[in-house]
């Protein structure tokens, strides 16, 4: 079993590197200190072909359409969401929500179309559509998730961030 993990290709070349990036680093590390055959995927160098899974970081629009090639080539694809919504999703009080955002949630999440512009910034719904499981980080993040964008439970699998020993002190 050999596991291919991406990122969007711009993620490590910025100095507010943090969040998503440090989730992709050490959970790559930890991975490989289990013995667990994983690289990560070199776009110019490596082929889909060779591997069994790829394991997507977020749901980044720089990454959509290897997720989609993969899926049509065959590999169990991961994806770990990295998600968080607008407060608003939380509120129970449907006039909090503001037009832009209400309009958001309903075209983004009901139209997964590669001709939909708010699909083209944001493919939540189409990595969430093909993944074969989602990684989210927390139980609240699957059921926003869920929620949001009509996604069963039953594809989610919570992975709870860790922490570095470094920050224990």
């Amino acid at each position: 079993m050999k596991v291919a993990y991406n990122m969007n290709s711009t993620a490590f070349q910025t100095r507010m590197f943090g969040g998503a990036g440090v989730q992709f680093q050490k959970t790559f590390e930890y991975v490989k200190k289990a013995k667990v055959d994983v690289k990560k995927f070199d776009m110019h160098e490596d082929k889909l072909e060779n591997f069994n899974i790829l394991h997507s970081f977020e749901m980044h629009r720089d990454t959509f359409n290897l997720f989609s090639l993969a899926k049509e080539e065959g590999l169990k694809l991961a994806v770990s969401s990295v998600y968080w919504p607008p407060v608003s999703v939380f509120k129970s009080d449907e006039k909090k929500k503001d037009l832009g955002k209400l309009l958001f949630e309903k075209i983004a999440g009901l139209l997964p179309s590669p001709f939909n512009p708010f699909f083209i910034a944001y493919p939540y719904k189409g990595f969430l559509d093909k993944a074969d499981i989602i990684l989210p980080n927390s139980m609240m993040e699957a059921e926003a998730i869920s929620k949001r964008f009509n996604v069963p439970m039953e594809k989610f699998h919570v992975v709870p961030n860790g922490v570095d020993k470094k920050f224990i002190d």
